[in-house]
């Protein structure tokens, strides 16, 4: 039943005010508002927190269960923590980790696993970082993503198709689920992940994973997925799309970037917002049903230099929201760059509002990139 009277207002009313009162009618119909913020993330400048030299170690990896806590981690497996405020000095986890790849995953402020390629993986109790276990026995593969919804559940996968759980304070044996290389993981409860091949996605619901069911053309590649509930999900490919799962089936791409920009991470903390980042700087987020236009937040990223295969030399790598109001994405300079509502933002300065100090670009896609942003060290 409709909560407004239009036919008796439309006789009365005049047309600005009638266009008001149904707008207001649209926005309560069926008992939900169709947004809810009004106030964007506001993005600050980038912090270098990982001094090591590019050239060497990377920021990989970050996971924000609440506003006061972060983990991240470079590919040399040096551990930074946040409290809130300030990020603490790096400590070197894994001495032995030489592939190139970590992983953390944060369910709490005490429960943390950091998973390492060369197969170890390390436990965060709240006070430190356990010795290692030997979990993913390949040691010629890459150990890792890693999701952990709760201090009870882990999922873990390598890049050779098997997978690791994380129940009972210890790690499964090895289980082959794919055929090929598995590019990301994320589980809102022990009883729902999704996993991600090249172009498909694998399902666990408690029991075993599914096959993979393809969700993209061979022509493109998923790389990153966030699973907010067992009926929200969303995955993005490198080629700028975007699809989401509403719990029978996954949605058509939806270009929300340019192919050239290489999507690389999300984060979903609530079923109605989620950031993606790409390689060249930008960020993207989803509310009330709409991708947003993108805006750097990385000018460093994307001003970069690419590589003979056109990837930047700089880029970013990662980001973890922990509510809709926090946001912190990480960069392979080793700086970190926080995405707040205006009144929750503790990283100085904030910038995003002031005029752009360059014209704003549109490139082939339509979408328009926002000025550059400084950094600070």
């Amino acid at each position: 039943m409709s909560l407004w009277p239009t036919r008796a207002v439309a006789t009365c009313l005049p047309a600005g005010l009638l266009a008001i009162v149904l707008g207001l009618a649209h926005w309560v119909s069926n008992g939900q508002a169709r947004t809810s913020r009004s106030e964007p993330l506001l993005w600050s400048a980038p912090k270098t927190i990982d001094h090591y030299p590019v050239t060497y170690n990377v920021l990989e990896t970050i996971s924000c269960p609440t506003t006061r806590f972060c983990v991240a981690a470079d590919n040399t497996s040096h551990v930074f923590l946040y409290n809130g405020s300030s990020w603490s000095p790096p400590e070197e986890v894994d001495l032995s980790n030489i592939t190139d790849a970590v992983s953390v995953a944060c369910a709490s402020q005490v429960f943390c696993e950091l998973v390492a390629g060369d197969g170890n993986a390390f436990t965060w109790n709240g006070a430190s970082w356990s010795t290692p276990v030997h979990v993913d026995p390949h040691t010629h593969y890459i150990f890792g993503p890693v999701s952990c919804p709760s201090i009870n559940f882990c999922a873990a996968v390598d890049n050779d198709g098997y997978s690791f759980l994380y129940r009972r304070l210890a790690w499964s044996r090895p289980a082959r689920v794919g055929t090929i290389s598995l590019a990301d993981v994320s589980c809102a409860s022990s009883h729902f992940c999704v996993a991600l091949d090249a172009t498909g996605v694998l399902i666990w619901r408690g029991r075993s994973w599914s096959a993979s069911q393809r969700i993209v053309s061979e022509a493109n590649h998923l790389v990153a997925v966030s699973c907010r509930t067992a009926s929200f999900c969303v995955a993005v490919e490198q080629a700028g799309d975007a699809l989401i799962w509403r719990g029978r089936s996954w949605s058509a791409a939806t270009r929300i970037d340019s192919p050239r920009n290489l999507l690389s991470a999300v984060s979903c903390p609530t079923t109605t917002f989620c950031v993606a980042v790409d390689a060249t700087g930008h960020a993207l987020t989803w509310h009330a049903g709409a991708w947003s236009a993108r805006v750097v937040i990385d000018a460093r990223a994307a001003s970069s230099q690419r590589d003979a295969a056109g990837y930047p030399f700089v880029s970013v790598t990662g980001v973890s929201c922990a509510s809709s109001t926090h946001c912190v994405a990480i960069d392979s300079a080793g700086r970190v760059v926080e995405g707040a509502a205006p009144a929750r933002s503790t990283m100085t300065p904030v910038l995003g509002r002031p005029a752009p100090s360059r014209p704003a670009s549109t490139d082939s896609t339509g979408i328009t990139s926002p000025a550059t942003i400084p950094e600070t060290r």
